[in-house]
């Protein structure tokens, strides 16, 4: 890339294929990084780790592969990571715990492994978490839930099982969608959603569940779209 581009706060990559050039590294003062949508393969370049200005990284829909590079979690300003629709594999950094103002993670339909990891449990300012269809396994962590911002979590087609955490009113007032379909989870109907008013979206369906299906759930005033089926529950009710 020309070395004019080290000026440049933004960088919209497109119709390109090959590798992500390491030269990217060198453009320190660069925010915004889109490469969406285009023919890269390879990895993502550790050179990466010198993009200390950036703000956003978004690199979904390419065919990525490897592994998602620990030092993105020194990129202190990161609010926005986009790599959804690769084929990355391995497990998310733990070290992402320092990413403390992240607003966006969407890391969907890759082979990505292992547990929810606990750096959100730092994250006071997330907003969405979207890792569906990839091979996460492990339970559900409570810590999740109890940040204030969150408001989207799509954990569908992964390998989660036991129990649905326990919430209180403090740790899910905000969550307008949520879905866990097409995992391992059991035990009874989740106790904290039959009361919230800002839930609109939710979609338990394709799992274990037991027991019976609340009826205070009609008190969700906002909720319009509830997914259910292929469980083990005892009764039904009318919405």
């Amino acid at each position: 890339l020309h070395t004019a581009y080290r000026r440049q706060r933004q960088m919209c990559i497109r119709d390109s294929h090959g590798t992500l050039p390491n030269s990217l590294g060198n453009l320190t003062q660069l925010k915004y990084l889109y490469a969406y949508n285009n023919y890269f393969n390879g990895t993502i370049p550790i050179s990466f780790n010198n993009l200390q200005s950036l703000q956003g990284l978004s690199l979904e829909e390419n065919n990525l592969t490897g592994t998602i590079p620990s030092g993105l979690s020194y990129l202190s300003y990161l609010s926005y990571i986009t790599l959804h629709s690769n084929q990355l594999s391995g497990t998310i950094p733990s070290s992402f715990q320092n990413l403390t103002i992240l607003i966006e993670l969407l890391m969907e339909r890759n082979y990505l492994t292992g547990t929810i990891p606990s750096m959100f449990h730092n994250n006071q300012m997330l907003g969405q978490i979207v890792l569906n269809l990839n091979m996460f396994t492990g339970t559900l962590p409570l810590y999740l839930f109890d940040i204030p911002t969150l408001k989207l979590v799509e954990l569908s087609n992964n390998k989660l099982e036991g129990e649905f955490p326990k919430l209180t009113i403090v740790n899910r007032k905000s969550i307008r969608a949520l879905s866990c379909a097409s995992n391992y989870l059991t035990g009874p109907f989740p106790e904290g959603f039959t009361n919230t008013s800002q839930l609109r979206y939710f979609n338990l369906s394709d799992n274990m569940f037991t027991s019976t299906i609340p009826a205070t759930l009609n008190g969700i005033q906002e909720l319009s779209f509830l997914y259910l089926g292929i469980n083990l529950f005892l009764s039904l009710i009318h919405i």
